[in-house]
């Protein structure tokens, strides 16, 4: 094998599920670079009585991370938080319905109920239903006994008092839930748990920018909720989680090939891990035993990068590349630079920079404007959507394909984002901006790539 300390390929995909997680959420807190804020964020409020949690953002940043490692550290004794995942037909008695049973059966109840054969009644959880858990209480069952909130205010009683102290609750995906009087009766549970007092914790995830665009506007119950809002990844943690596995395999990265897939991912964990992952892999099959990741290394990865991907990902843009002529180098500019907000004006100056990267001429800027719209339409996915009514302004209607884009466009040979390495703008390390979509920090400005002017990558 080529690799130091790794005698097999068993050896090698435990080493890499323990370090790197493309496919479900991190669960030590140890991996989860770069949210330490937004855990301390959630860790206080879930401490501070009364207080549920809202965790926000673009798809991909790391909610579900978040809010898992968060419950698992804050749930004491021997039985497991409680997670529920949405879904677009999820209702609210559905939710609660889940919670309840999830709770019943961590708890033994079905199992007790059934080795005594005795009728435990359902009324255990203050609802109605008419049959006890050893005649075969259904989920459905339950669901059917929570009529309004204050049906769902007993459940969550009878959690408190029963199921473990403190108890907590994730409640992941919330935006998927795909009507909004669903969604907002949540606003009306929590005001019931602050004024009955329930010791109950609510961690809900969800795409949004706050929280009242997943349960609309509720005065009443504001102060009972912390929203902490996930940006993506910022330069430094994005390095961080490629060197971490290489350093516990003696393995170093030029800063060049560093800089690159911090680039492409566009701040999105899932990239960086899946890149880190494919290269890995890539280390482990050279004949000889590496120490060094070269350009044939990140070359085959990349590749590999790309046919494992997300289909999400990949079919919208297989689908626009094969439907629409000339729209591949047009696609690829619109996933220039750090802005996720931008003009067409600025994206037709990327598209035009990538041309003369691949010495082939532009079409017309009439022809890219078409360009740029048939990429807008449903039909086409659509990949992209005005950010401004009647206006030639653009953002991606699903963020993460931006880092598919790059992998197809850096695959291709043709570098995205030079201007931020010849010129970095200054990012603050106190907000997240909606036009960039992370914070701090940018790309030094001595950096360049071995083919620019100025001083080179280490």
């Amino acid at each position: 094998m080529a690799l130091e300390g790794i005698n097999s390929k068993k050896e090698l995909h435990s080493f890499i599920a323990k370090h790197l997680s493309r496919s479900h959420p991190i669960r030590s807190p140890e991996f989860l670079f770069g949210r330490e804020k937004e855990l301390r964020q959630v860790e206080r409020a879930l401490y501070s009585d009364g207080t549920h949690v809202f965790i926000v953002g673009d798809r991909g940043v790391g909610k579900t991370s978040i809010a898992t490692i968060a419950a698992t550290s804050f749930q004491e004794g021997s039985k497991a938080h409680i997670h529920i995942d949405c879904s677009p037909r999820t209702t609210f008695a559905g939710i609660v319905a889940n919670i309840a049973y999830e709770a019943l059966k961590h708890s033994g109840i079905f199992e007790r109920s059934s080795e005594s054969g005795h009728g435990t009644s359902i009324a255990l959880l203050g609802l109605n239903i008419g049959k006890s858990l050893s005649q075969g209480v259904r989920l459905a069952d339950i669901e059917t006994g929570i009529r309004d909130v204050t049906d769902a205010v007993r459940v969550f009683k009878w959690l408190a008092d029963n199921y473990s102290d403190p108890t907590t609750v994730v409640i992941d995906e919330f935006d998927r839930i795909r009507d909004p009087n669903e969604r907002n009766r949540f606003a009306d549970l929590i005001k019931h748990f602050g004024n009955q007092m329930i010791p109950v914790k609510l961690i809900i995830t969800g795409i949004a920018t706050n929280v009242t665009d997943l349960i609309g506007e509720h005065p009443s119950c504001a102060r009972q909720i912390d929203s902490i809002d996930v940006p993506k990844l910022n330069f430094d943690d994005r390095w961080q989680i490629i060197r971490e596995p290489l350093n516990n395999l003696d393995v170093t990265i030029g800063r060049e090939l560093e800089i690159r897939i911090a680039l492409i991912s566009d701040g999105y964990p899932y990239y960086v891990h899946l890149l880190t992952e494919r290269l890995i892999w890539e280390l482990n099959d050279d004949p000889n035993l590496v120490h060094t990741v070269n350009e044939d290394h990140f070359q085959t990865a990349l590749g590999e990068a790309i046919e494992t991907c997300s289909a999400e990902y990949k079919v919208p843009y297989e689908k626009a590349v094969n439907s629409i002529p000339n729209i591949e180098e047009i696609l690829w500019s619109t996933a220039d630079t750090d802005y996720m907000v931008r003009t067409e004006e600025e994206m037709f100056a990327s598209y035009l920079g990538i041309m003369r990267q691949i010495s082939r001429s532009p079409v017309s800027r009439e022809e890219y404007k078409k360009g740029i719209l048939n990429l807008a339409k449903p039909s086409n996915g659509p990949i992209l959507q005005r950010a401004q009514k009647r206006k030639p302004i653009f953002d991606y209607k699903e963020r993460m394909l931006r880092g598919y884009v790059r992998l197809q466009a850096e695959s291709h040979g043709v570098r995205l984002y030079n201007d931020l390495q010849k010129d970095p703008k200054p990012l603050s390390a106190n907000a997240a901006s909606s036009r960039y979509g992370y914070r701090a920090s940018t790309i030094p400005k001595e950096v360049r790539f071995a083919n620019e002017s100025g001083p080179k990558a280490d």
